[in-house]
């Protein structure tokens, strides 16, 4: 079962309320931007995780991940496009079935 199905689906009051919230988080985080890249700069030295090899680079990505040059506005429209194109992504429902199929997670 999929975390919209536990909300209730698309439609309803609980998704719009996630949805909400989700903007709202993704708007809180944005203000804290260079703090988190400032702490995932200081990771990457000597790091030996793979998803921090980049270097300079992954901090130029993540930043880019912010979307700094939004308005609020359109922050809240690219918030719900990558939820709802996230929701029927076939990635996801790939990843889901392995997790079931390997580890028995739904």
């Amino acid at each position: 079962m999929e975390y919209v199905d536990i909300l209730g689906g698309r439609e309803s009051t609980k998704f719009a309320e996630f949805r909400r919230l989700l903007v709202t988080a993704f708007l809180a985080l944005r203000k804290h931007a260079d703090n988190v890249c400032l702490l995932v700069e200081m990771m990457i030295k000597d790091s030996p995780l793979p998803c921090l090899g980049g270097g300079p680079a992954t901090v130029a990505a993540l930043r880019e991940r912010f979307h700094l040059a939004l308005s609020e506005s359109q922050i809240e429209e690219l918030v719900n496009t990558m939820l709802v194109s996230s929701c029927d992504n076939i990635t996801t429902r790939m990843y889901d079935a392995f997790q079931y199929y390997s580890n028995g997670i739904l």
